[in-house]
């Protein structure tokens, strides 16, 4: 019986520790996708980055993609085991589709100046949106995989109860 006990609360540690994992990545990559939309989380920040001038945006925009699909990368392969393997296959080929493209470049341009008063500048191009709709996408299909160790099974049934849908 104590060994149960034990077994079972050891379970609920692992449990907590995978669910707060995993809602912590999704909170790091919900916080990318604000500042590859706008450019920063919040009015606070935006009017904090137009001191370093308002080019410098998209340098921003440009590296919090690359840091939402390494925190893909790291979720996926933290949930490999809680997900189905359909679900894992694919999400690893979409995630892994859109580093590649991320990667060769396509998606933005540096423009680097030494002469002038600019000396790099980043450019997203349409690719770059079309990047960061998939991954917004991707985002979204993660927390539906994920939705039963991230979400009280008993929401369904507070919802009834309120007589919502």
């Amino acid at each position: 019986m104590v060994e149960e006990k034990e077994s079972g609360s050891k379970r609920d540690v692992s449990d907590e520790w995978i669910r707060n994992n995993v809602y912590e990545a999704l909170e790091t990559i919900e916080m990318a996708e604000r500042r590859i939309y706008n450019g920063c989380v919040d009015l606070i920040e935006y009017i904090q980055e137009l001191r370093f001038g308002i080019q410098r945006i998209p340098e921003i925009q440009l590296k919090a993609m690359e840091m939402m699909i390494v925190e893909f990368n790291i979720l996926l392969e933290n949930t490999h085991e809680i997900v189905t393997k359909d679900q894992y296959d694919e999400a690893r080929k979409k995630l892994d589709l859109l580093s590649l493209v991320y990667d060769s470049g396509k998606a933005y341009k540096i423009i680097s100046n030494r002469e002038g008063k600019i000396k790099r500048m980043v450019v997203l191009n349409p690719l770059f949106w079309k990047l960061a709709k998939s991954l917004s996408k991707l985002r979204s299909k993660m927390v539906k995989n994920l939705k039963h160790i991230l979400f009280l099974k008993n929401m369904g049934k507070d919802k009834e109860e309120k007589g919502e849908d």
